[in-house]
């Protein structure tokens, strides 16, 4: 059976791993019946992280080698897609600007990008206090499970998620790749 691994490209760094952990609990609690981190009870989709170091580090030669790298890994496993996770912190012109260059980027590549509004926090309902490494904690123990979660914020269609803060197109992106790869 073909296996599919879905890379989470994601802005924060290897020492934070702030973003990676919203997701993971994302894919965890609402796809768990079909994804998994490790790709273990016959589950055909396994999800790992890219760290950019940065939003500004998405076309870098780093993360295009580490990317490139974990494909090669898996190539006899099966196949490999890409999902850029990217915050939206604000829509002024130069964030507009960058953010049409990362969607050129990902369309020439084949990739997918996904854009939470104004950050994946905000999202998840968790306050801009303390460290990043506070708010993971924090965020745990706030949702617990999944049915503590409002989920439709995670189903948003672009371009009406960067409309209204505290959305994201995660959800709606892993729902488009897994009916693709389970057809």
């Amino acid at each position: 059976m073909k296996q599919i691994q879905l890379l989470l490209v994601v802005e924060t760094n290897v020492m934070v791993k702030s973003d990676d952990a919203y997701y993971a609990w994302i894919l965890k609690n609402y796809f768990s019946g079909y994804v998994s981190s490790q790709g273990e009870n016959g589950l055909r989709i396994r999800y790992g992280f890219i760290y950019m170091d940065g939003k500004t580090n998405y076309d870098s030669a780093r993360v295009k080698r580490e990317i490139a790298s974990a494909r090669e890994n898996f190539k006899r496993s099966g196949e490999t897609r890409v999902v850029y996770c990217f915050d939206v912190d604000n829509t002024t012109r130069k964030n507009a600007d960058f953010l049409e260059r990362v969607i050129r980027f990902c369309k020439a590549n084949g990739y997918c990008l996904s854009v939470a509004f104004r950050e994946i926090e905000e999202v998840l309902d968790i306050p801009s206090l303390g460290s990043k490494h506070d708010r993971v904690l924090l965020f745990r123990q706030k949702y617990p499970r999944k049915n503590d979660f409002p989920s439709d914020r995670f189903f948003i269609a672009l371009p009406e998620v960067t409309k209204k803060r505290g959305q994201t197109n995660f959800g709606l992106i892993i729902q488009l790749l897994i009916a693709s790869e389970l057809e």
